[in-house]
């Protein structure tokens, strides 16, 4: 069935620029058809073509979501309308503490600690792996174990409280 695109326009409501818009990006371009020197627009093909431009939007898509939730539920499991809104405006004052605290620095996002921490671990491994370089020379020479343990005891501390400060 061949209709003009006012009518389309009119059927899908949306404005005629809406549709002149769809016509001039291509999107409905199998529907239009020359009829007598005039465009006509077959409807079965630009409906199917305009359901096939049209992503469903999110905001129906929640809404379905949450009447399917609201209709498989009793009555008596639906909350009342002023204790959702006391939940809701719970859950609002959390975010802005929140968002408070973090712009007081007193709450600090995971993936700085996360990098903190293996900046951290690097240095001790580092710290800890130069040891045996440092004094292999000095231990080679030493007979005594004490003073062998001593010398290690020393420069662990050393090492630790470098990484400490």
């Amino acid at each position: 069935m061949l209709i003009t695109m006012s009518e389309l326009a009119t059927l899908k409501n949306v404005s005629r620029t809406a549709v002149s818009k769809k016509i001039k990006s291509g999107k409905l371009e199998g529907a239009i058809v020359n009829h007598n020197g005039r465009k006509l627009v077959n409807k079965e093909e630009a409906f199917r073509l305009w359901d096939l431009q049209a992503p469903p939007s999110k905001d129906t898509t929640v809404r379905k979501k949450l009447k399917e939730e609201i209709d498989s539920k009793t009555v008596e499991e639906i909350p009342s309308y002023g204790e959702s809104k006391a939940k809701r405006e719970y859950f609002l004052a959390e975010l802005a503490k929140l968002d408070v605290e973090q712009k007081k620095e007193q709450v600090i996002e995971v993936e700085i600690i996360t990098k903190s921490a293996f900046a951290k671990g690097r240095a001790i491994r580092a710290s800890l792996e130069n040891i045996a370089d440092r004094l292999s020379h000095q231990l080679a020479g030493e007979d005594n174990p004490s003073a062998i343990h001593k010398i290690l005891t020393e420069e662990h501390r050393e090492a630790l409280e470098n990484l400490a400060s």
